[in-house]
């Protein structure tokens, strides 16, 4: 009974990570049997639901693995939520323009964004990279970046537009002597 009311309240916070996972996805990559609004707003539905029986079905048979599972899945949840896609990504880029600042530090900042876009992009022409530099900070590159290759459009996707800027904003701070 114990293994059956966790296999319920699994199932539940992983539709609820699944449907969580699936709005961080651009809206073209998105399945086609998502975009009805009863299945959109019936996934994490059927999640809390799921995941509701099954939690308190397991505290009600055994108070301390209920509430263990629920924390640790809790817990499991919020790392997911974290760190996503998008955070890992920007973490790497700005990683890697740290190693290339440190490694130069007399370099200007237009000099480090080119190389940051030159380890991203090394078969892309000087001038295609210049252009992708130009009048930015680190921040707006990355995010540039960031919806260059998961192919996002701001317009048709705003809502993780912002998320992704937010994350940005939060990750990578600005310099001294940034433009915003």
């Amino acid at each position: 009974m114990l293994l059956a009311a966790f296999l319920i309240g699994s199932t539940g916070f992983l539709l609820l990570s699944w449907w969580t996972g699936l709005q961080q996805v651009p809206r073209f990559r998105k399945p086609g049997f998502l975009r009805p609004r009863t299945v959109w707003l019936g996934l994490p539905a059927a999640g809390l639901l799921l995941a509701g029986i099954g939690f308190a079905w397991m505290i009600s048979l055994h108070p301390l693995a209920g509430v263990l599972t629920l924390v640790l899945q809790g817990l499991l949840g919020l790392l997911l939520w974290k760190h996503d896609q998008y955070s890992a990504q920007t973490r790497i880029l700005h990683g890697t323009y740290q190693q290339i600042r440190e490694s130069n530090q007399e370099a200007e900042e237009f000099d480090c964004l080119f190389a940051l876009v030159s380890t991203r992009y090394p078969r892309w022409s000087e001038d295609r990279r210049v252009e992708l530099c130009a009048g930015k900070n680190l921040r707006q590159l990355i995010l540039v970046i960031l919806l260059l290759e998961n192919k996002i459009h701001p317009l048709e996707d705003a809502a993780l537009y912002a998320q992704i800027k937010r994350k940005v904003e939060r990750i990578v701070p600005l310099r001294k002597g940034s433009r915003l």
